[in-house]
């Protein structure tokens, strides 16, 4: 991860600046809104589908346990080709949203898992996340400091930060809602049958879609004014 040093303007710092003054700072929100955008998206799926696992498919723990962790070699193989992506586009934030894209389908997988084809299923999904996994992790490790203020740079990484955590905490809450809200419901989608913990993983995929399209739109105004996208 790059770390930008950070600059002091010299002014007395208050409280409320931390919130004030990235706001009024329009470049620099759009950065702050792709990370709320995943922030949020990311965190819809929540702890739910881990249950639905447990409970419903009667995958053993140990054995989501041992598929977690080939997160780590992929993160250690996938982490430089994502690099050799930046060389090529020179865009963090295209590279995100590429990311966002392909891991969007891995809730579309999850989706799909039941107790008759978990064994292949439940892996695949699995391989397809952890490659854009580490893409992702990559890519918000520099992408709070884009068109970042060259003075104050940590008073608007702690708002980058502060707006990200609302966004996650609001993701997760909104998952809490609809489990309470659609216990015992059946949806019959394409001719298959998917509880709540199945049909919401569509749900966070579509949201996910629908933020890539905004990133899209943000990276390619921001280049036309010519500030880093």
């Amino acid at each position: 991860m790059r770390e930008y040093p950070y600059a002091s303007s010299g002014e007395r710092v208050r409280l409320t600046d931390v919130f004030t003054k990235p706001i009024k700072d329009k470049v620099y929100m759009r950065t702050v809104i792709i990370a709320v955008l995943y922030g949020f998206s990311i965190n819809i799926p929540s702890t739910f589908y881990t249950v639905y696992l447990l409970q419903n498919v009667q995958v053993g723990y140990t054995y989501i346990t041992a598929l977690s962790l080939l997160n780590i070699p992929c993160m250690i193989i996938f982490t430089p080709l994502w690099r050799k992506v930046i060389g090529r586009t020179g865009s963090w934030l295209q590279m995100i949203q590429i990311a966002m894209t392909g891991y969007l389908f891995n809730y579309v997988l999850l989706s799909l898992v039941t107790p008759a084809n978990y064994t292949y299923m439940y892996p695949l999904a699995m391989l397809v996340a952890y490659p854009f996994n580490a893409g992702l992790a990559l890519g918000f490790a520099n992408e709070l400091y884009i068109n970042m203020p060259a003075e104050n740079g940590t008073l608007y990484s702690a708002f980058h930060t502060v707006a990200y955590s609302i966004a996650s905490f609001l993701g997760v809450t909104v998952s809490r809602a609809i489990m309470q809200h659609t216990e015992g419901v059946v949806l019959n989608i394409l001719g298959m049958p998917m509880i709540n913990k199945q049909f919401y993983l569509l749900l966070a995929a579509a949201v996910m879609g629908i933020s890539t399209v905004i990133i899209y739109f943000l990276r390619r105004n921001l280049a036309k004014q010519g500030y880093d996208s």
